[in-house]
């Protein structure tokens, strides 16, 4: 009992330093899962995230409106918006209405360029890098 609360009082600590620590590499919750927030302000935060190859990546969306996590070019309006590494499938979470998260594993290395399907136009575009 004793390590989960040393674990609930440093997480806050952990999270604001990365806050501050100009890192892109997301918030890791120590099981190996990055995650990404998705905001009402149509942002993925942060930005630009890089994780391992084979690490899960879960977006969640904090905001009160349903969010995508897209990189398929068929669906996409502008080109730009999507960019996947040679050998990897495109994906589309469908959408993630408020309080849920979508995750998926990354098994292809390489930069990705995704976007949110209702958002795309707002500028609610990310870059996940997977090394």
């Amino acid at each position: 009992m004793s390590g989960r609360r040393s674990v609930s009082v440093i997480a806050p600590v952990v999270l604001l330093a990365a806050c501050f620590s100009g890192d892109p590499a997301g918030t890791d919750d120590g099981e190996g899962d990055v995650e990404i927030e998705m905001t009402a302000s149509l942002t993925y935060m942060p930005a630009v995230v890089t994780v391992r190859v084979g690490q899960a990546v879960r977006w969640v969306n904090r905001s009160n409106i349903p969010h995508t996590v897209t990189a398929d070019p068929a669906l996409a309006a502008n080109p730009q918006s999507v960019m996947l590494p040679a050998g990897a499938a495109p994906f589309d979470s469908g959408l993630i209405d408020a309080g849920a998260a979508y995750t998926r594993t990354f098994t292809v290395a390489g930069t990705y360029r995704y976007f949110c399907r209702p958002h795309e136009g707002g500028g609610m575009i990310a870059t996940l890098v997977v090394e």
